[in-house]
């Protein structure tokens, strides 16, 4: 159960942060010539922070919509930095690893968090708990 705990943690934080981004998309001048790229991407942002948002209700309300919402935001939010690395690093050949992981060093982090939560919220047995 504590590692549902965590993922209401681990959520919150997360959709602080997308927050924070968003917010400072506004306040950048290197966006202001792209309003078009930075309206889309908060739509994106928002949208991933809604689903995080659900997922922390389901959770709390001890949902089995809940926690399965919480495995696929976990999933996601696991896969999508890794996935944009390793496409990057294809892409950008001229590049080195050492660039590319500086670039990418936030969302990598992310990545391999919510890889571990998703893991142990598997792994936790916890899903029994919840009701459909």
């Amino acid at each position: 159960m504590k590692i549902i705990y965590a993922n209401i943690i681990w959520f919150s934080l997360l959709i602080i942060g997308i927050t924070i981004a968003n917010l400072g998309r506004f306040s950048s001048e290197e966006w202001d010539g792209m309003s078009g790229v930075r309206f889309n991407h908060t739509l994106l942002y928002g949208g991933v922070s809604l689903l995080l948002v659900l997922s922390i209700a389901g959770l709390i309300l001890k949902r089995k919509w809940g926690y399965e919402l919480a495995l696929a935001s976990n999933s996601t939010m696991a896969l999508l930095p890794i996935s944009l690395f390793v496409a990057s690093f294809i892409l950008l050949q001229e590049m080195s690893v050492l660039e590319l992981i500086s670039i990418h060093a936030t969302n990598l982090v992310v990545g391999v968090v919510s890889l571990v939560f998703w893991l142990s919220q598997i792994c936790s047995g916890v899903k029994e708990e919840y009701v459909p």
